[in-house]
């Protein structure tokens, strides 16, 4: 074997011995990290308080609809019984615009 043959493998090995050193180095520092890192809060309280929240205001929206529905079919029905009552009103006047119509026609 001459010099010019080894050299090209002397390199290879130098390389890959500085990748796997850099490997070692960068898994090192992502597990010294992780450790030092702090645990990820707990959101579940979070979470809890949001669902209540969220409840509360399905029910009072429940509530409030019904409400709402109730005073709808008061309006309503206050509603209907003012046009029967003014149906009535014209009815009876003009029955008797009518009557004396009839009179003056005579």
């Amino acid at each position: 074997m001459d010099g010019g043959a080894v050299e090209p493998v002397l390199i290879a090995l130098l390389v890959a011995l500085a990748g796997v050193v850099l490997g070692a180095i960068g898994a090192y520092g992502l597990a010294r990290r992780a450790v030092l890192a702090p645990p990820a809060p707990s959101i579940a309280p979070e979470l809890a308080v949001l669902r209540d929240a969220v409840a509360e205001l399905r029910a009072a929206s429940a509530q409030a609809m019904g409400e709402l529905r109730a005073d709808l079919r008061r309006s309503l029905g206050e509603t209907e019984q003012q046009v029967l009552t003014q149906t009535s009103s014209t009815q009876r006047a003009l029955s008797d615009l009518a009557r004396q119509l009839g009179a003056l026609g005579e």
